[in-house]
């Protein structure tokens, strides 16, 4: 279990939510709930009605309020952010409280300040900006959110400022639902009535949330409740995904797609080329809207829009693979910024994503058709949160998911160092896996047109490209020629020349500087890091003092770090690389990786040392 986290202190006394609009005097006056928070909920209190039978849907109601302490709280907590069915929410009121020379003052939420921005099919994120947000203002807000049908909605006590109350109330005549609570607070007090059908948790003195570097979601941490209404095993979600028409429905039928899979892949056998014909079509033909679910829409709709959801277009995807002969099965994910799966928590909620997997004879290959700029064989980074619930037609389960390929770029640099400091010479960049899909993409939607390289980590380089190759073949890597100066990148002092020999890709700084770590380090990808840079030394220099060659290793592996350094004549050559091996390092883990990046740091930190040669 993970430790509750005590940062901050909240110094007030405990009271139970008021009525809209019963803002006392206490809470416009105080300035001192909290030394170091920018805002403090007051009160957070949700209550869920599911009507008998849900024949008449579920009705949510919400009453929030927050004190605002500092300005650095007026964009985060002054505007504030709810997700909700799409056009689901009435009933909104909203107001700002100001004490002004002992008189309160109000200002109305109005209609033009609330913004609403599609998130899915089916849900929107709506923004409430409070109007007149200052130091001492109290907000509050209420709102109600209805549903057809049963839907037990989720509710998080704990965000990134303190709570000191937070209350969720639950009225359902259902039976049978799966009842999970995360988070390491737990809740101060806990009521349950009438066989259960009324039950109401308080968590009181809640401290924010602090988030930790490489961390992809933080919701997956925070204390919440979450129910699973209309399944309570992954049995029963797998038998309600087998049948559905918009789910395995779309893979096994429309069968029309039959005859645009033998055109496009007429003449080949290969499997693999198969699947990378039909992938460059789809990507093609097809534009992702940006769109996460699990459900698609029939596939001549997706053709003939010529764009589709993440669903749309995987399952049309399955579809055709399926019509080509292929064995294809889909994979429910959770994406990385939507929080990891908990098996023991039986939710379609928890999916936000679907892929195909196609058995070849070597194995089983996962595929996505997503994104143009990725090679066929390639998920997306997104996609990668370590596991997926397999849909199969004759079984179900789970399988990991963690990135084959890296991020890897190489440098290679040869570069001549002046009397002055001035750097000049060439660089060769080669980007394959993600590298070069990261770079595609900002090639390729740069509005404006302009492909611009920061590969020092700086502005100061003068750079022309000679020579760009692959940008238009993802399943090449990206090669880059570029011709490249600053001036004054040494510094000299008397008859010594100071400077820094690695030169591209240096790590400034350690991202871990915690004491400890409570959270695990999850990166993205795979990574590899390798520079070598030759440097042609002014005339009439000595090399005065190197930086010491050096190895650094990971545990098990984990990742690697060498730094190389040699002199011959008035040539310096620097090879540097780093590899990170895995993607998940556990919170026991995380001081051999802190240390790690710390050596790395420091020793790319060093520089060497030139001395002009007595006449």
């Amino acid at each position: 279990m993970l430790p509750i986290i005590l940062l901050a202190t909240i110094a007030f006394a405990q009271k139970e939510p008021a009525e809209f609009g019963d803002v006392s005097m206490e809470e416009l006056e105080s300035k001192n709930y909290n030394d170091t928070a920018a805002a403090i909920v007051l009160f957070d209190k949700g209550n869920t009605i599911v009507e008998p039978n849900s024949t008449s849907g579920t009705t949510f109601k919400r009453h929030l309020r927050i004190k605002i302490l500092k300005k650095a709280a007026f964009d985060e907590w002054g505007n504030v952010k709810v997700f909700g069915r799409k056009n689901g929410l009435s009933h909104v009121r909203g107001v700002c409280y100001n004490l002004e020379n002992g008189v309160v003052q109000k200002s109305e939420l109005t209609e033009s300040s609330i913004f609403k921005i599609k998130t899915t099919k089916y849900r929107e994120e709506i923004n409430f900006a409070f109007p007149n947000v200052r130091e001492g203002s109290v907000i509050e807000l209420t709102y109600t959110e209805t549903y057809e049908g049963l839907y037990l909605l989720p509710w998080e006590f704990q965000c990134t400022i303190p709570t000191r109350w937070s209350e969720y109330t639950l009225y359902s005549p259902v039976e049978g639902y799966v009842t999970h609570l995360r988070g390491s607070v737990k809740p101060t007090k806990y009521e349950s009535k009438y066989q259960g059908k009324y039950q109401s948790w308080v968590m009181t003195n809640i401290p924010a949330f602090k988030t930790e570097p490489s961390m992809p979601d933080k919701d997956v941490y925070l204390s919440t409740i979450e129910f699973s209404a209309q399944f309570n095993s992954w049995l029963g979600i797998y038998g309600h995904l087998i049948n559905r028409e918009n789910f395995t429905g779309i893979i096994h039928k429309h069968h029309y797609l039959k005859a645009i899979v033998e055109e496009i892949t007429a003449g080949f056998t290969d499997p693999r080329q198969k699947i990378m014909t039909i992938s460059n079509y789809l990507k093609k033909e097809i534009n992702w809207n940006g769109e996460f679910d699990l459900y698609g829409v029939d596939p001549k709709e997706v053709l003939e829009k010529r764009s589709g959801s993440v669903a749309d277009i995987n399952l049309l995807f399955g579809s055709m693979m399926e019509k080509a002969g292929l064995k294809v099965n889909m994979v429910l994910l959770s994406t990385r910024n939507h929080g990891y799966i908990m098996q023991e928590f039986p939710s379609l909620d928890q999916f936000n994503y679907v892929i195909c997997e196609v058995t070849l004879p070597d194995g089983e290959l996962l595929v996505d058709a997503t994104e143009k700029y990725l090679p066929f064989d390639m998920l997306p980074q997104r996609c990668y949160n370590h596991k997926g619930f397999l849909i199969a037609a004759d079984q179900y389960g789970w399988i990991g998911i963690e990135p084959m390929q890296r991020e890897k770029t190489s440098m290679d640099a040869d570069l001549t160092l002046t009397e002055e400091g001035n750097l000049k010479g060439k660089l060769n960049i080669i980007e394959a896996g993600y590298a070069a899909f990261n770079s595609r993409k900002i090639y390729f939607q740069d509005a404006i047109g302009k492909y611009k390289r920061d590969f020092a980590g700086n502005n100061l380089w003068t750079m022309q490209r000679n020579e760009i190759q692959n940008m238009n073949d993802p399943e090449k890597p990206v090669v880059e020629n570029y011709d490249v100066a600053m001036d004054g990148y040494a510094t000299r002092s008397a008859d010594l020349i100071y400077f820094n020999p690695n030169i591209f890709l240096r790590e400034e700084l350690n991202p871990y500087v915690l004491p400890e770590r409570h959270y695990p380090i999850d990166f993205e990808t795979l990574t590899e890091k390798v520079v070598v840079c030759n440097i042609v030394l002014p005339d009439g220099y000595l090399v005065e003092e190197l930086p010491e060659s050096k190895a650094s290793i990971l545990p098990e592996n984990g990742g690697k770090f060498t730094f190389n350094v040699s002199h011959s004549g008035n040539r310096i050559m620097v090879v540097s690389k780093v590899q990170i091996n895995k993607t998940l390092f556990q919170p026991d883990e995380y001081l051999n990786l802190k240390e790690f990046y710390a050596r790395l740091v420091a020793k790319k930190a060093e520089n060497i040392i030139l001395k002009k040669r007595k006449p």
